[in-house]
């Protein structure tokens, strides 16, 4: 008798019917939130390598010819911490890159510029994140021809 008058006392039914809310449920609820958080902060500071593709944008093309570019697009295999990349995977970065069309070399009927160079990649680096590290370009080179080609 002690042990129900007890048991009726910390959680009467009228509680029970009136929707309050269950203490056990919330705090389990805020403690699986937080232990995703830091295994999510845990998992994103680590180095990861990813290959992200970027979008092509030409720029001071010349004006009195028609170029066709080769590729709209390029893999740029980076290294970075897991803060670096979700940002370009989940799109809260543009994945852009701006190439500078006057510094393609000309021979033949093409435009050619090599984007493997130290130089090119310190140029590719420098319109990315500061954490990001970039390991290796596809294509390698990329062509602006003077006639249209026909894949």
């Amino acid at each position: 008798m002690k042990a129900s008058l007890l048991k009726n006392i910390r959680h009467p039914e009228s509680e029970k019917r009136t929707g309050k809310i269950n203490y056990k449920i919330v705090t389990f609820i805020v403690c699986l939130f937080m232990s995703v958080f830091l295994w999510l902060m845990n998992t994103l500071s680590k180095k990861y390598t990813e290959a992200i593709d970027f979008r092509v944008q030409y720029q001071h093309l010349p004006q009195d010819k028609k170029l066709y570019p080769s590729s709209e697009s390029v893999s740029v295999k980076v290294t970075s911490s897991g803060f670096g990349i979700v940002a370009y995977t989940l799109g809260l970065k543009e994945p852009l890159l701006n190439i500078d069309a006057s510094q393609f070399r000309h021979r033949d009927n093409r435009y050619i510029y090599l984007l493997n160079g130290k130089t090119h990649i310190e140029k590719i680096e420098e319109q990315l994140s500061d954490q990001i590290k970039v390991i290796d370009i596809t294509p390698d080179t990329l062509f602006l021809n003077t006639t249209q080609t026909q894949d």
